[in-house]
């Protein structure tokens, strides 16, 4: 699913008007009827609906979709605060078609917040700013919206709620608080970043009468859904061999974090991977039989030593890919080896996870082939900066790392963020009660496997995000949020695909 941003939304208009011809007025109408038939599911033609319309473009949806509810018999009152010299044309003739009909308009340009009995409405549809917005706005608007929201009643945002921005999530403390919000073209990504996850509600996208794939052409960032992880795994021949899936090698675990190794070695197992091996100084007992296991030397802390290169070299060249750093330790000797490996196997797909991480710099360039999947405060010290100074901007922060050092990273956040610098995926789904300890290792396993079999580092992190998020969600329809521990995930991974 695309994801557009304040210009790509533009950029889409434009071209939905220059290239097939469809001018401004016919996308306004399409958008509106489109609205409006999503709009019809929730409401009841005795309810009592406002729309709140701007003067812009946004406004003359509004003013639009009032036409359409009244004229299939629901009682609409609009509530104007743009000023008529300032709409554009197409709002323009909707505002004077809504007046024509004899819809009840209030007039209030000034946004003032004195809107006599606004409490007696069951539907409040704001249409008012839109994609254009941000958190900024006028006094005397944050008065109004304030009072909207204390209403109580249906909340419909019209493209993006008011006072929200439509890039950075970041939102005014007095935005609409929407139930539900109908996107143009695509949905925006501040709906997902932010304040924008908590003032949304349920994202639908209304259809404009052009065809869908128009926003392929300005997207950078999207979403996956559960058809897209069906096409990107390999098919399972029935004349193959564990040798048609790839061969992981897992150097991971240590003695005092040996359920690590485990947990990653397992989870690339039951992802299908079809040789998987684990290489650490200690092995866990909850270890699959499958699982090939390669005894490394420890260091005085019983972590894996450095001087372990040479073991590893075979596994390292016989292997598709690599999963490196979960409960191996953070001695300097074991990040100097796993660095090593790095430099010298540039031409391998390698995920870095966990202690792996201390073994990089943000100021070093490396490869595409290198996936790193920091938590929010593993990114904070990778890049040195408080976590509070990215925290609004995380989305652009790990665009700007991935391409400063030139690998993928897989933000882990929620949503979680997997970009190559260029392109983005959000993971939206998955839940609290995958916050525990594990969770990361059996990401990394999931990942490791999907890397194994051929895909390419971008789409193999981020539909590991999405499946390891799935399972996460078919966990709780069957236990508690607070129940679910790390290997559940692993255990839920064979219904990720009924």
């Amino acid at each position: 699913m695309n994801l557009l941003s304040k210009n790509a939304s533009r950029l889409a208009d434009d071209y939905a008007m220059n290239n097939f011809g469809i001018k401004s007025a016919i996308l306004m109408e399409n958008a509106a009827i489109s609205s409006f038939n999503i709009i019809r599911s929730y409401v009841n033609t005795d309810d009592r609906i406002i729309i709140i319309c701007g003067s812009g473009n946004n406004g003359g949806d509004g003013y639009a979709i009032a036409r359409h509810l009244h004229s299939h018999g629901y009682d609409v009152t609009v509530l104007s605060l743009g000023a008529k010299s300032r709409m554009s044309p197409e709002t323009f003739d909707n505002y004077n078609a809504v007046k024509s009909l004899g819809i009840n308009i209030i007039e209030n340009h000034n946004h003032e917040c004195n809107v006599s009995d606004l409490n007696s409405y069951r539907v409040y549809v704001e249409a008012l700013i839109g994609v254009g917005g941000d958190e900024k706005i006028k006094s005397n608007t944050a008065k109004l919206l304030k009072k909207i929201n204390a209403c109580e009643g249906l909340k419909i945002a019209v493209d993006v709620p008011a006072g929200l921005n439509a890039d950075t999530g970041i939102a005014h403390k007095d935005a609409f608080k929407a139930d539900l919000t109908i996107s143009m073209f695509a949905p925006k990504i501040g709906l997902y970043l932010n304040d924008g996850k908590k003032i949304s509600g349920k994202i639908y996208t209304a259809y404009l009468g052009v065809p869908t794939n128009i926003c392929d052409n300005f997207s950078d960032v999207k979403i996956l859904e559960k058809s897209d992880i069906r096409a990107n795994l390999p098919l399972r021949d029935d004349n193959s061999s564990k040798h048609d899936f790839g061969k992981v090698l897992v150097i991971a675990g240590s003695e005092k974090y040996s359920g690590a190794g485990a947990l990653a070695s397992n989870a690339a197992l039951r992802s299908g991977a079809g040789l998987v091996y684990i290489a650490s100084t200690c092995f866990h007992k909850s270890l699959m039989p499958e699982i090939i296991k390669i005894k490394l030397k420890p260091d005085n802390d019983m972590f894996i030593a450095e001087d372990n290169y040479d073991t590893l070299l075979p596994y390292i060249d016989k292997s598709d890919a690599l999963v490196i750093g979960p409960g191996a330790g953070t001695n300097d000797g074991t990040l100097n080896l796993f660095r090593k490996i790095i430099d010298n196997f540039p031409e391998k797909k390698v995920l870095l996870d966990a202690d792996g991480l201390l073994s990089i710099s943000a100021e070093k360039v490396y490869n595409k082939n290198l996936i790193i999947t920091p938590h929010i405060y593993e990114f904070s010290r990778l890049i040195c900066q408080n976590v509070n100074e990215f925290r609004t901007n995380e989305l652009n922060t790990a665009i700007e790392y991935s391409k400063k050092m030139n690998c993928i990273i897989h933000l882990k956040y929620k949503p979680s963020i997997s970009t190559d610098g260029k392109k983005s995926f959000l993971t939206i789904n998955g839940n609290a009660g995958m916050s525990s300890g594990g969770s990361g290792d059996v990401l990394s396993g999931i990942a490791g496997a999907y890397l194994s079999q051929g895909l390419k580092p971008l789409s193999a992190i981020s539909t590991a995000a999405f499946v390891h998020a799935l399972s996460g969600d078919i966990c709780i329809k069957k236990q508690n949020k607070e129940s679910l521990a790390a290997s559940d995930l692993i255990e839920n991974l064979k219904y990720c695909f009924e």
